[in-house]
Formats: C-alpha cells, structure tokens, sequence
C-alpha cells in the first residue's frame, strides 16, 4: 500500500466482453497490474503505473473493450492536487494583488451639493487639477484642488475631495445671493406696473391724486412720494399704499405638435470599459446607427460605497424609429400650466379667462387672455435718484 501511494499510479476502469483478457494482456506485456477487481460481468478495474497507461489502452483496442475511467492516485494524484491548489493560491494572490494595486488609483468621482454647476463644469475642472479617473490618489493634495478649483468656479465657495477605495466623494458648497440692501427711508413714488382701471386705492404714506375709476398706462405715477408743508418746501419720503386695479394679461405658449412613431426589432450589443478605453464586443457594438432610439447602461465593478474597480459592463439597446406623422400636442396640459404661470405672476385673483390657438405645421400657438383684479402698485425710486 506504501509503494502504491508513492507511485504514480493510474486507476483505469475497462468495459466490454473480453474485460478480463486485459488484464492478462497486460501481464504478457510485462506491465505491472495492481489493485485488478470485478466491477460487473462486463466490467474491471485495475491500476497500473502512468507510464504503462498508454499500453493498457492499446491492449484493450486489440480486446475490443472500452476504457470508461482514467484516474491517476498515488503521487500523480498527489502532484494533481498540489498543482490545483498551487494554482489557486497563486490566482488569489495575483487578484488580491491587482486589487491592492488599483485601490491606488480614482475609478469613480461622485459630487455632491451642486445645484447650479453642472458635474460637467466640475469634473472638468477637477481633471485639470489631476483628480480625474485612472489618477494617482496618494499624489492628489485637497488643499492644492480646492484653491485651484475655487479659483475657476466663481460659482463655487467651498470645496473638498475625499477619496476611500478608489472612489473620489467631491463635496461642493455653492455661493448664496447676496440679499437685496436698501434704504427703508429712501425717498420713492409707486408707480403702475402695467395698464389697468382702478378699482381701490389704499395710500399710506405720500398723496395721490387718482381715484376708483381711473385709467393708468405703466410706468404712471400712482402714488407721489413728494407732499407740500406748511413752510413751503416739499418733503421727500417714501410712499407706501396698495392700488387695486381690473386688468387684462395675456400669455401665449408655443407647443410643438407630438411626433408618433413606431418602434421595430430590438437589438442589444456588449462592451467592456476598462478605465477610459472601451473594448467593443462584436462587429456592430461601437457602430452608430442613425434613426435609432440607443440606450447605453453601464454596470460598474466593485461594491458600492466600498470600492470601485476600473472595469465595467456596457450594455446598449437600439430598436428602430420611423416616424408616422403627428399625434397632436397635449392642449389641456399647457393651458393649466398658462394659468398656473399667470396665477403665480401676480399680485390679485382672476376674474375670468379664455384660450384661443392658431396651428401650423409643426406647432400650436395657444393664448390665454384673462381679465384680473390685482394690486398694480410697484415702488420706483428713480426719481429721486440723482444722473
């Protein structure tokens, strides 16, 4: 058993009706048989060293039998296994190697907190800084990129790139409007804001001369804050009041008329990223189709908020598009959106309204007319500013 297991051996199971006549093949041939047992009728099992494995198959061809098992045991058996595992060892190491190695450089840069830059912006200017994917994150100083980066985005106050497992996380923090400074004593008329028919008239502060019933044109003085004294020098101050007016408003919308079409066969092509360069899968994966709807989903390797890896999945979708004339435009849709605009434009109520539209060939006009009541008064202190 000891000089079986240090051998190398071969387990062969041999199938047929003569199965028994290889074995004693075998032994006319000089080939050392070990192990020989009756499986079946039509069936034996025996081991012999690897060398002779060659021979034992060419005796049983002459038998007519099969050879259904080649199994090496023994030392070879035990190299076998020792290879694999070698084999293993080394494929892990290599990977978690590889992995060690690309935990070094940015595969992926999330930004957060912008609202006005767009990413593009950001990104751009990210990249001239040197934080740009495939880049080296030791030699990446956040200090050197917030200056450099807040020094080209006016729009930008605030900045910090973070960087964990080959994710780069930039925080941006955007500049607010500075609020509106005026002098609440400053002298100033209201004046109309559009055309209108005063309905009521509520003054304040300052004087005015108009009344329900009057017609003003905008831009008109409503409300003058200007007034008379007693020592015969004009005072200058501030006017405050409201001025309640009937007007009409009028808004139009230009909507494009809905294009129907008619979707064919779909077709889906694969491609590999690897850091900035794309490997196209297939004759057809990187062609450009015109006339085509294309659809690009891209699946990035890694775990999520943990790391990312400089490979990814690209999988596009393209199904044909043929035009088959117009559908017509969403007219009710836009006509409570010119009301919800008109609503939100001023300072009143509507009283009542009506739409009209005029259609072309590829789009409708629609407008809307309402008649308001609304507080037409809106402060201007241009007169009493100096040139």
């Amino acid at each position: 058993m000891g000089i079986k297991l240090l051998s190398d051996m071969t387990e062969i199971t041999v199938q047929g009706d003569r199965a028994e006549n290889v074995i004693n093949g075998c032994i006319c041939s000089g080939i050392a048989v070990s192990s020989a047992e009756r499986v079946d009728v039509f069936t034996v099992k025996l081991s012999v060293h690897e060398s002779d494995a060659k021979k034992v198959k060419e005796i049983c061809r002459r038998n007519m039998c099969d050879v259904l098992e080649l199994r090496p045991s023994g030392m070879s058996l035990a190299r076998n296994t020792a290879r694999q595992r070698a084999s293993l060892a080394v494929t892990a190491a290599f990977f978690t190697a590889l992995l060690l190695a690309s935990s070094l450089f940015i595969w992926k840069i999330d930004i957060e907190g912008n609202t006005v830059l767009t990413e593009g912006e950001i990104l751009r200017e990210l990249s001239r800084c040197g934080v740009d994917i495939g880049a080296y994150w030791p030699s990446v100083k956040a200090d050197k990129v917030r200056s450099a980066v807040l020094r080209e985005l006016s729009d930008a106050a605030w900045l910090t790139v973070n960087v964990s497992g080959s994710r780069a996380k930039v925080i941006i923090l955007e500049k607010s409007d500075a609020p509106e400074v005026y002098d609440e004593y400053a002298p100033a008329d209201i004046i109309a804001a559009t055309d209108g028919v005063i309905t009521d008239i509520s003054v304040l502060n300052g004087y005015s001369e108009l009344s329900r019933g009057s017609t003003v044109t905008a831009g008109e003085t409503l409300i003058k804050g200007t007034v008379g004294s007693i020592a015969g020098e004009e005072r200058k101050l501030r006017a405050k009041g409201e001025v309640w007016a009937d007007t009409v408003r009028t808004l139009t919308a230009v909507c494009p008329l809905l294009t129907s079409t008619e979707k064919g066969d779909c077709r889906k092509y694969a491609s590999l990223k690897i850091g900035k360069r794309r490997i196209n899968i297939g004759a057809e994966s990187g062609k450009s189709i015109d006339g085509c709807d294309k659809i690009t989903t891209e699946y990035k390797m890694g775990i999520k908020d943990l790391f990312a890896l400089p490979l990814s999945l690209l999988i596009t979708q393209t199904s044909d598009v043929k035009p088959c004339g117009h559908a017509g435009a969403d007219m009710q849709a836009v006509k409570a959106r010119l009301l919800c605009n008109l609503d939100g434009a001023i300072d009143g109520k509507v009283l009542s309204y009506e739409f009209s539209s005029y259609t072309e060939e590829t789009a409708v006009y629609i407008t809307l007319t309402a008649r308001c009541n609304e507080n037409i008064a809106k402060l201007s202190e241009s007169a009493y500013t100096a040139p």
